[in-house]
């Protein structure tokens, strides 16, 4: 289908009533929104399919004509954004009644059938009320009642809403298919359940300096970095740096090892093996001499042995 209207048609000169802008806003109005009008058809006519439809908005946001509405219709369909190539065809042939010639009207009928035949219905719910829908990164309008209209391939579903997680859904469609796909964003998480235990159990915890109960327990503790410190009696404090991640829960374990014994007190010097020792040797030493002496003592003088050389 061919664009068939031309700027002239659109908006040629006619009177302004009371309530509109002087005439000579009105023609310059008429001057911009037809020059821009103009260039769609040019870059239409060159495949320039994108940039036709950014004049042919521009025309109808600076001076409404339904006559439009085709114009941008046809445009939408060539960049396969058939939902809305549907909605502003249909727009067209709503607005424009009676003043839609039939031959123009059978051809946009035309139109519309064919799209119906190579695109695949997909009818998007979202959980939790309204939300702001991306298909294939451009933003979409969703009309109640009425299915997504996209051609057969792969397409990029995602549902955003304002303090939440976006839910994003990949699928896949033929022509002809009818799809239903449900989007719920959710409240986007700072926390995560940290679960702890010990050995042995009933240490008192502490994170960040602050008690938190008996282990084993489970916490909600915000994302980022905490320091835990368990103390149980007869056993070592343990101390150790947790990183949590918003909504990813963890456990960790606490080894509490036995107190070192206290070192016993010196013992009294006299009560050193080395000491007592000593003394034995000592007063060994004494019971030897002692004997040896009063061995020679009680010899008899012709006994001992003649130590002084007699003179000759």
């Amino acid at each position: 289908m061919a664009l068939w209207l031309a700027a002239a048609s659109l908006w040629g000169p006619r009177p302004a009533t009371a309530d509109e802008a002087p005439a000579a806003v009105q023609a310059a109005l008429r001057k911009e929104a037809g020059t821009r009008f103009e260039h769609g058809l040019q870059l239409y006519d060159a495949g320039n399919f994108g940039s036709a439809l950014a004049e042919f908005e521009a025309a109808q946001r600076t001076l409404p004509s339904f006559r439009v509405w085709a114009n941008i219709g046809l445009c939408e369909k060539q960049l396969f954004r058939y939902g809305e190539a549907v909605r502003h065809l249909r727009r067209y042939l709503d607005e424009g009644g009676a003043k839609v010639p039939a031959d123009q009207r059978a051809a946009v009928e035309r139109e519309l059938s064919a799209i119906r035949q190579v695109v695949a219905e997909v009818t998007v719910r979202i959980d939790g009320g309204l939300a702001h829908l991306e298909v294939d990164e451009v933003a979409t309008t969703l009309v109640a009642g009425e299915p997504l209209l996209l051609g057969p391939g792969r397409h990029a579903l995602v549902a955003t809403r304002e303090g939440e997680e976006p839910d994003r859904r990949t699928i896949d469609v033929v022509s002809g298919q009818r799809v239903e796909v449900l989007l719920a964003p959710r409240r986007r998480l700072t926390s995560a359940r940290l679960t702890i235990d010990s050995q042995p159990a009933g240490a008192a915890l502490l994170v960040d300096g602050q008690a938190a109960g008996v282990t084993p327990l489970t916490l909600t503790l915000g994302a980022g970095s905490h320091e835990l410190r368990a103390t149980l009696p007869g056993r070592q404090a343990a101390r150790t740096e947790v990183v949590v991640v918003a909504g990813q829960d963890r456990a960790v374990h606490v080894d509490l090892a036995p107190e070192a014994l206290a070192a016993a007190p010196p013992k009294p010097w006299y009560r050193r093996w080395y000491v007592w020792t000593a003394v034995g040797v000592v007063v060994a030493g004494g019971a030897v001499a002692a004997g040896v002496g009063s061995y020679y003592l009680s010899r008899p003088d012709d006994s001992l042995p003649c130590c002084i050389p007699t003179a000759n």
